[in-house]
Parts: C-alpha cells; structure tokens; sequence
C-alpha cells in the first residue's frame, strides 16, 4: 500500500485523452496465462521498451499498472519505465474502459483488456496467445522486427459488427453456466461442480 501510495505521488501521470497512444496493460505476475499462453514474453520491461521504441513517433505508450499488482514490481522498473520519453505510467485506479476507448490500439501479452479492446473495436496487438487471438481485431506480434510494421498500419485493422458478434456468440455458445467464485464454491459443495 505504502509503495503505491509513493508511485501516485512520484510516478503515476493522468492520461491525456485527448493525444494519440497505445495503451500497454501490466499484467499480474505470477499468473497461468502469462505463463502458459506468453512465456516467451513475460519479461515487463522488455516489453515496454520495445512497443515504446516500436512506436510511430505521433504515439504516447501508456503503461497502466494492474488493479491487483499496483507497485509489485521493483521500484527501479518504475523509474526506468518512466524515464522512456514516449512513455507514460498510469495509475491502476484509472477506469481502463475510458482509457481503451480513446486509445488508438492495445499491445499486450494476454491481458483481458486486449478482448475488451478488440470488442470495443480497437485494434490489438498481442505477444502471446491469448484465448480471443483469433479475434479480427487482434494481430500476433510474432518478432519485435514486425512490431513497427504492424503499429504504423494500426488503421488498417478493421473488423465489420457481424463478425464481433460472430466472435461473441461462439464463446457464449461453446460455454458453459458455472461459478468461478473459489472461496463460495468451498463453503457450498454444489458449486464446485
């Protein structure tokens, strides 16, 4: 808590919405879809500093830090990250939808915010394999040498209402009625199942 409340103060910017960027979400560390869908790419900093020098120069990278993870990592990537001049850190606390909407794109790992940027319709550009990477708006970064390519023809990435509501409906379709509730399904046996 401590260290957060020093990252508001010291790190963390507001956004300016009203500028072009690409928003970079921090992902919670350790975590099975870091590891298992994007093991390859799971180092943070590394990550920023690509996407960051990757950019077309019109773009701001926002780095926002996840929800449950604000201030877990090392006080010196905050610095370092912070010190990349087209980057900006964004306090976790800041409502991530509003910050998708004006974004122009989404770099991530295998974040929820990439399907909730691709349903949204903004393009998404994943490290990863991610469970919605065959999402219309989604692109593979498959080599950091492909990264400027696919960020400078973000405009090109283009998806028609039908085929979001394709992508919604096969998941609604393949799943099922459940509860992911851990701590309630220990207390009620029938959930567990």
């Amino acid at each position: 808590w401590a260290k957060a409340k020093r990252l508001r103060a010291a790190v963390y910017q507001q956004p300016r919405l009203d500028e072009e960027f690409f928003v970079y979400p921090l992902q919670f560390h350790p975590e099975s879809t870091v590891a298992v869908d994007g093991p390859y790419h799971s180092e943070e900093l590394t990550n920023v500093l690509n996407a960051a020098m990757n950019l077309p120069l019109r773009y701001q990278l926002y780095v926002k830090d996840h929800p449950f993870a604000s201030g877990h990592q090392p006080w010196h990537f905050y610095e370092r990250v912070s010190r990349i001049p087209n980057v900006t850190l964004i306090d976790c606390r800041f409502d991530s939808k509003e910050l998708v909407r004006h974004a122009k794109a989404v770099v991530t790992l295998t974040s929820t915010m990439g399907l909730e940027a691709a349903l949204l319709g903004k393009p998404v550009f994943v490290l990863g394999h991610p469970f919605y990477d065959f999402h219309p708006m989604v692109r593979r970064i498959k080599s950091w040498d492909d990264a400027f390519a696919l960020f400078s023809a973000v405009d090109e990435v283009r998806c028609e209402e039908r085929e979001n509501r394709a992508f919604v409906e096969t998941y609604f379709l393949a799943s099922r009625e459940g509860s992911y509730d851990l701590a309630m399904s220990k207390d009620d046996p029938t959930l567990a199942q």
